[in-house]
């Protein structure tokens, strides 16, 4: 375990901070809080073990793309971050029609699994990768975007 940087004591302050740290999430709040090692076993498991974590998951995306379908049909730019595996990506491509998806995932072996997605469901014309970490001022290239889409970020903020 770690411990976010607010927290006094050894987890403290920059705790978990080696390699593969980004892959943790950015730590808040006061708790401790897991290492999810994304370019490891976590990160190979994903798929499987993300449903037993949160329940009604796959509803959760369906909603999310509901959600979306209703708000902005005719978005034109999306940024999803943290795609994951790209199990969203089907239903968002379906949900906004006509936008142009861009992609902010840190880890390497989440970015190969979606890609696979990318590629089965024939969406590369409309799904392009930005950088691998959302910059901390600014707009990211294509900015600005109709819409936000961080379903798979934030059950790892809890």
């Amino acid at each position: 375990m770690i411990q976010c940087p607010g927290c006094p004591g050894p987890y403290g302050a920059g705790a978990g901070r080696g390699p593969g740290a980004a892959n943790s999430g950015e730590l808040t709040g006061r708790h401790p809080m897991t290492l999810l090692d994304f370019e490891g076993d976590y990160g190979r498991q994903y798929n499987d073990r993300i449903r037993a974590l949160i329940p009604g998951y796959d509803a959760i995306q369906e909603l999310g793309a509901a959600a979306l379908a209703a708000r902005v049909p005719q978005a034109r730019h999306a940024l999803v971050v943290g795609p994951g595996s790209g199990q969203e990506l089907p239903g968002l491509l379906q949900a906004l029609p006509v936008a142009q998806f861009t992609l902010v995932e840190p880890s390497a072996q989440m970015r190969g699994f979606c890609s696979g997605v990318i590629d089965q469901v024939g969406a590369g014309d409309r799904v392009h990768w930005g950088p691998e970490l959302l910059p901390e001022q600014g707009l990211l290239p294509p900015g600005p975007f109709d819409a936000v889409i961080c379903h798979n970020v934030v059950h790892v903020l809890a």
